[in-house]
């Protein structure tokens, strides 16, 4: 079962709108991705909200209407993870000792 919270550092590049077209910077910040047992799923940035700190309570229909590109459907085959977002390409992942790999980047699984 990869069902959970799973959160990642990374960086992400934030655009400066006063600056001339392009200017913006590289900042730390954290990737999510929230898995529920029925094969759901929502990713993006800084932390989701998630009550108690499990998937069980998140509102995957809200985030799917509200964000198509990054919630959708997942399946799982072996280590493989295959996300489906309802706007958007399928993209593929993997489960590694607990873990979920996506886009290189290592998502450790939260504790509740």
């Amino acid at each position: 079962m990869v069902e959970g919270v799973y959160l990642a550092s990374a960086h992400r590049f934030v655009f400066d709108v006063t600056g001339p077209p392009g200017s913006g910077e590289r900042v730390a910040s954290t990737r999510f991705y929230v898995l529920s047992a029925g094969g759901r799923f929502h990713r993006g940035w800084d932390l989701p909200s998630v009550p108690g700190g499990s998937a069980d309570g998140y509102d995957f229909a809200a985030a799917e209407t509200e964000d198509p590109y990054n919630a959708g459907f997942y399946d799982v085959q072996g280590d493989v993870v295959v996300f489906r977002p309802v706007a958007g390409i399928a993209e593929p992942g993997a489960v590694e000792g607990g873990a979920l790999v996506v886009e290189g980047l290592r998502f450790e699984r939260t504790a509740a």
